[in-house]
């Protein structure tokens, strides 16, 4: 789903569209208000970032990455039509 760009397009990149933070294993505080998992995923679209707390790499990062994306691009008018390999 995630592509490592190649040196070119590291060069020419500019600004990403959205920025993606896990924090793999990390915890949650599930003494928070409104907190009861040590699981979280947070999305600002102020921001376009996305926090993910409380996973491996393989739990829900993935299911996480993708409702990101699929909220964020059609408020870009723009959604990818094929999967990215």
């Amino acid at each position: 789903m995630l592509i490592r760009p190649t040196s070119e397009e590291l060069e020419n990149f500019g600004e990403p569209d959205f920025i993606i933070y896990n924090a793999g294993q990390f915890p949650a505080n599930r003494f928070t208000t409104g907190m009861t998992s040590t699981t979280s995923v947070s999305i600002n679209f102020k921001r376009n970032e996305m926090i993910i707390l409380g996973v491996s790499a393989g739990d829900i990062g993935c299911d996480a990455r993708t409702t990101a994306l699929t909220l964020f691009y059609p408020l870009a008018h723009f959604r990818p039509s094929t999967p990215v390999k």
